[in-house]
């Protein structure tokens, strides 16, 4: 099948780009990427969907991902600013936009020569109708059987379970798992975690017993895929950019890290590691050098030795996953070349002969040996478990929200399963933002989009939150339901009323004043008001407004007892209570000082990078505003009184653009965007 879009045509069985009719060079990973945004036309892709789908078991960061973008429009000719091809949208990720049409594919007409050619013609034609069959029925075997084939060994017997089922959450832990590894003797569980989207993965320790949860690592590596190797000892891998090392961990009785060593430094940073007890061997992917193909090598961890485990994939590029069997004799390892095609190959691990081979599509996310004789396996949303020795294959269904399965060393049939929970927004609070010593805190989780505001009044905290198909306004332990309002409608919480229990909100572009003393929803504007932005009076009896009219921004002022709305600040876009009047954000972007009869006073000609949408805030002797630049969001502070500027970096790519600061400046609460929540669970194998 071929597809086209302007000048360009894309053969998608070859993975071949043609600009008008030349082929076009491009890295294999661009295409994929490519090819991926083509079969996603109809919506947009994000960073964390492109690194599930495309860079599987690797770690990459989300900057790495943007540089095969930027490589991919390099090769199509496209402008990010005035998009042709792909286009950005902030928070959501990429599209392809284009236009595109299908093709097929059709033979080319050799030159005529003589009539009497027809009739072989025919004979071709012929062979080619029967060539035609008998491939559409190879490919229906294929795709009825997963393109499961055997060599080597008994013919594969398959049967088919029931899906698996799971038993409860280990821990609700806001942020990614990943890798759990169950001790054999003690109720302790490794895993890596890390808390925030562009955060690294750090090692942890649950004591299953007590629940009580202990951070091993905090240093700038990647930790990933941790191993008991002794009875207080593991070894993890850790990643820095390109360049692993694999780490030893010391841990005393208590589950508390003691000491750590890098035993061996490798090239690839994959993720494959794995442990032989009877030998006391390593096993873990890597190449000699970095444009050498991967191969899995054996570190033995008592003399120290390293050797490389010959392999009949031993060759072109591709990703490894392997897993050793308890009694060390064999080696299972599943290889995958651009995230199509694996090749599952089982071998004793001394002779290197092989003894099964199943070719499969899709990557082979899980792999472990749940006795001598029998292999695990995750792939393409199937569970399966191979019998070695008679060919018995045994499959069962997986939900679309498990990404990982692990063996339980205590419970064989009731391995660690890794699950995406329903995406949920963050809001966090840092006490002291500008100090040497910030503090960080979890105020509470949300299913729907978070905003917050302090009281001007006292200080207080107030954040407007959902929970299941309902949203809350929340100040300390008291909670009041928002039921009036429609769940598809965007609200966010502006401002608290400094003279009674009530909050501004916008509801779409209108503003309205919810009572938390009757919970009553008060609208204030009307609904085909261009408004934004929108704060209290400094006694609260007034809501001042940014209303757009006739393609220029004004701020109103609007009684909340007589309902009446004068203008207040002619071309102002913003405004927020300050000291004894306001400071507004002016058309042209300057701040300036307004007093309360609406007397505008410029400030020092000091213009502000801010627009209507622009995060900011007050306190009580500076101006705060948020500034993104790629995926680093910087956070201003302006003195009021000497207008000197300090700066610190806010975010990494994990920042919606809003937060509120404490009236005396040492608390900053932000709200971090919608991450997937990988959790733990017990799940129960449906097999014999």
């Amino acid at each position: 099948m071929l597809k086209s879009f302007n000048e360009y045509r894309l053969d998608l069985g070859k993975k071949i780009l043609f600009r008008d009719g030349e082929e076009v060079e491009i890295e294999p990973l661009t295409m994929q990427v490519l090819l991926y945004l083509i079969d996603n036309n109809t919506r947009y892709v994000d960073i964390e969907e492109l690194h599930n789908r495309l860079w599987i078991n690797k770690v990459v960061s989300d900057s790495a991902i943007r540089r095969t973008i930027v490589k991919l429009r390099a090769v199509l000719g496209d402008d990010s600013s005035n998009p042709t091809y792909i286009k950005s949208a902030s928070r959501r990720g990429y599209r392809f936009i284009c236009q595109l049409e299908d093709h097929v594919e059709q033979l080319q007409n050799a030159p005529a020569i003589e009539s009497a050619e027809h009739h072989s013609g025919f004979k071709r034609n012929i062979i080619l109708v029967v060539l035609l069959a008998a491939f559409l029925l190879v490919s229906w075997y294929t795709l009825e059987y997963r393109e499961t084939s055997v060599a080597k060994t008994a013919t594969i017997n398959m049967e088919e379970k029931s899906s698996i089922s799971f038993e409860d959450n280990l821990l609700d832990l806001f942020g990614r798992s990943a890798t759990p590894t169950r001790h054999g003797s003690k109720p302790w569980l490794a895993f890596a975690h890390k808390i925030e989207k562009d955060s690294l993965y750090n090692l942890f320790l649950l004591n299953l017993n007590t629940k009580n949860l202990s951070q091993l690592t905090s240093d700038a590596f990647n930790y990933r895929t941790p191993l008991w190797v002794s009875e207080n000892e593991l070894v993890a891998i850790a990643v820095n950019g390109e360049s692993c090392s694999l780490v030893r961990i010391e841990l005393n009785n208590k589950g508390e890290r003691v000491s750590s060593e890098i035993l061996h430094s490798c090239n690839a940073g994959q993720l494959n590691l794995n442990f032989s007890q009877p030998s006391s061997d390593l096993f873990f992917s890597d190449r000699d050098n970095i444009d050498d193909s991967l191969n899995i090598f054996r570190f033995n961890l008592i003399d120290r030795s390293l050797s490389r485990v010959s392999s009949p994939a031993n060759k072109g590029v591709g990703d490894y996953i392997s897993s050793v069997s308890p009694n060390g004799d064999i080696i299972a390892f599943a290889r995958t070349e651009n995230g199509e095609k694996t090749e599952l190959l089982v071998e004793e691990l001394n002779s290197g002969e092989l003894v099964n081979q199943i070719n499969l599509n899709g990557d082979v996310t899980s792999l472990y040996w749940l006795s001598d004789s029998q292999l695990v396996f995750l792939n393409n949303e199937r569970l399966s478990l191979l019998n070695i020795i008679d060919g018995r294959l045994q499959t069962a269904n997986v939900p679309k929200d498990m990404v990982g399965l692990y063996p339980n060393r205590s419970d064989q049939h009731r391995p660690f399963a890794i699950r995406h929970n329903k995406r949920k927004y963050l809001l966090q609070e840092s006490r002291n933002p500008f100090g040497d010593q910030r503090t960080k805190r979890i105020i509470t989780f949300s299913n729907r989009s978070l905003s917050a505001a302090y009281s001007q009044s006292d200080d207080l905290l107030y954040y407007l939150y959902g929970k299941e198909d309902n949203r809350y306004i929340a100040s300390r332990n008291e909670k009041y339901h928002l039921r009036t309002v429609p769940l598809k409608q965007q609200v966010q919480l502006l401002a608290v009323n400094p003279a009674k229990a009530a909050v501004l909100l916008q509801i779409g572009r209108r503003l309205a004043e919810f009572s938390l003393a009757d919970q009553d929803l008060q609208y204030l504007t009307r609904e085909s008001d261009d408004v934004q932005n929108g704060t209290y009076n400094r006694d609260g009896s007034k809501v001042l407004y940014a209303i757009k009219i006739s393609d220029s921004w004004s701020v109103y002022a609007k009684d909340l007892n007589s309902a009446e709305n004068e203008l207040f600040i002619p071309s102002a876009i913003a405004v927020k209570a300050y000291r004894d009047g306001y400071l507004a954000i002016l058309e042209d972007y300057q701040l300036a000082r307004v007093s309360d009869s609406g007397e505008v006073t410029p400030l020092a000609d000091m213009h502000v990078h801010l627009n209507i949408n622009t995060a900011w805030a007050v306190g009580s002797k500076y101006v705060y505003y948020s500034k993104q630049q790629q995926d680093v969001i910087t956070l201003y502070r302006i003195d009021l009184d000497t207008f000197e500027e300090t700066s610190m970096v806010l975010a990494r790519g994990t920042f919606d653009g809003r937060f509120a600061i404490s009236r005396d400046g040492s608390k900053l609460v932000l709200t971090v965007e919608p991450t997937f929540q990988n959790n733990i669970y017990k799940a129960i194998l449906p097999f014999e």
